[in-house]
């Protein structure tokens, strides 16, 4: 297909990258630059690649092409050596102004070194360059925006102040009103506020980018983030459903072996707002679907993370132990050894839900195996992250061996640690928060009130969770809060169709209708 010349209908946004290319380009120039701002690399990739051909000698057509290999909110390049190549074109080629050469000095300075590359250090790099570049043409608006998507990407996990995010969304804001089908604008809006705290912030630009950006799989996607965020389920749902269609369309017109990398993300946002709203059987339709697929292209942690997380959600959100203990890693022919926390979900779901079906020899031999995989993962963040799952199944097999409080204590830990950590943009959200599970087991062992700080506590970071709002429920009731209860009872039961049938729903609609007999509760 001509990736130069647009389709009519076509909806990628607006977007005005002056290049010093052949003139002819500058339109099909600026889409290109459009399709890098949505993160729709395959096809960015393509149109710069036209462009280059049209005119070998323009620079930035060579930068383009190395900026779609960036990939700088992800955990993992999937084509260094791509990337390595255009740079080096780039900055052989030259840039015709002292902006261009900036702009290829930043993408070159990623792509320095041979592989395996430090991902974290080179994206650094990359921002420092971009900061640099910032300075020196501080009323160029591509510019702020690419610089500003270099500090969300570089943006300490643990910095709970949210320092970089807050000044990428003011750099971002600033250009709104300017720019308001601007799609890199919008979507870094998006990420940058993608944190418990800050997502309200971001629930206009959320609605927003899917307009603009209609054409976009990830654009269709993007805005989950923010409805995963807020508990707007239904929200989250429509805008998943339209990005996995999308999606697929997408793989197919390539003919890509297995499923797209944008396409198994948008299944694991789908999964889990499905979940939320008991829609289980829409959900099974989810998980077959993914296990149709072979394998995952390209095959990073993106994919490889969906494939992992998809049918743990599906068994542990439903409270299937005895399922969730029979997961085996599937396809099983996908690299798990180069994505150990992927790997490490298949593992945690396993020993979960052995230690809570009592098969204890196994959940040991899971928690033994989380362990492993900690100690052999270099990445200090994914480390800390296998750590949280760890100590969760281990305080679970301790509680299922009874007599102690260790259970409470590893649970307090695990929900420590990982309140210590923010999410990565690859995943909704944990499996199933450790502040949660920690409240649901101080009820379990007759401490209702307790159990229910921590599992509001839990619900003020992922509000309206299903087991949240159940946990809470059931806490609240035997705690002596029967408003309290009615409320979280309330919310479930709306919250989810009156035909989703799970023993949870069945007990919050019964407590409400006993409640309004004359003389109940």
């Amino acid at each position: 297909m001509d990736v130069v010349s647009a389709p009519a209908e076509e909806k990628l946004g607006v977007v005005s990258f002056p290049v010093s290319c052949a003139a002819e380009l500058q339109p099909p120039f600026d889409r290109a630059v459009a399709l890098l701002h949505s993160f729709w690399y395959e096809a960015a990739e393509a149109a710069f690649r036209e462009i280059a051909e049209k005119d070998p000698g323009c620079a930035m057509a060579q930068w383009g092409i190395a900026m779609t290999a960036v990939h700088p909110l992800w955990p993992d390049v999937p084509d260094y050596e791509k990337g390595r190549r255009a740079s080096e074109r780039a900055a052989s080629l030259g840039g015709a102004s002292p902006l261009e050469e900036g702009y290829i000095a930043a993408v070159t300075r990623f792509f320095i070194g041979p592989e395996p590359p430090d991902y974290p250090a080179r994206k650094h790099a990359f921002e420092r360059e971009m900061r640099a570049l910032h300075e020196q043409f501080p009323g160029d608006s591509e510019v702020t925006i690419f610089y500003a998507l270099s500090s969300i990407a570089t943006a300490p996990p643990d910095d709970q102040t949210y320092a970089n995010q807050r000044q990428a969304a003011e750099l971002l804001e600033g250009l709104a009103a300017a720019l308001p089908e601007h799609p890199g604008i919008l979507h870094y809006t998006i990420h940058a506020y993608d944190t418990p705290e800050l997502a309200p912030k971001a629930l206009a630009a959320a609605r927003r980018y899917p307009e603009v950006a209609s054409s976009v799989p990830h654009g269709l996607h993007m805005s989950s983030h923010i409805f995963t965020r807020l508990g707007l389920w239904k929200e989250a749902v429509a805008a998943n459903g339209s990005a996995t269609h999308a999606g697929h369309r997408f793989a197919a017109e390539l003919g890509l072996p297995g499923a797209w990398d944008e396409e198994l993300h948008a299944f694991e946002y789908l999964m889990y707002a499905l979940l939320q709203m008991a829609d289980d059987q829409a959900a099974a339709k989810v998980l077959a679907d993914l296990q149709s697929h072979p394998t995952g292209t390209p095959m990073t942690m993106k994919s490889a993370h969906p494939f992992a997380a998809v049918p743990a959600r599906y068994a542990l959100e439903r409270r299937q132990w005895k399922e969730a203990a029979a997961l085996e890693p599937v396809p099983a022919e996908l690299p798990w050894e180069r994505f150990p926390f992927a790997a490490a979900i298949t593992v945690f779901a396993k020993a979960l839900g052995s230690a809570r079906s009592g098969a204890l020899e196994e959940a040991a031999r899971g928690v033994a195996e989380l362990e492993a995989l900690r100690d052999g993962t270099k990445d200090h963040y994914w480390s800390r992250q296998i750590e949280v799952l760890r100590l969760e199944a281990a305080a679970w097999m301790a509680e299922a061996r009874g007599g102690s409080d260790e259970a409470i204590d590893l649970l307090r830990a695990a929900a420590t640690l990982e309140e210590s950590m923010e999410k990565h943009p690859v995943t909704p959200g944990p499996l199933i928060p450790a502040r949660e599970q920690l409240g649901e087991l101080l009820v379990t062992r007759g401490r209702p009130e307790e159990g229910l700080t921590e599992i509001e506590a839990a619900l003020a970071v992922a509000p309206k969770r299903f087991n949240g709002l159940y946990e809470a429920g059931i806490a609240a009731r035997d705690a002596g809060h029967p408003e309290r209860a009615r409320k979280y009872f309330r919310m479930l039961v709306e919250m989810c169709a009156p035909g989703n049938m799970r023993p949870e729903l069945e007990t919050a609609r019964r407590y409400l209708e006993a409640e309004s007999l004359p003389g109940s509760l």
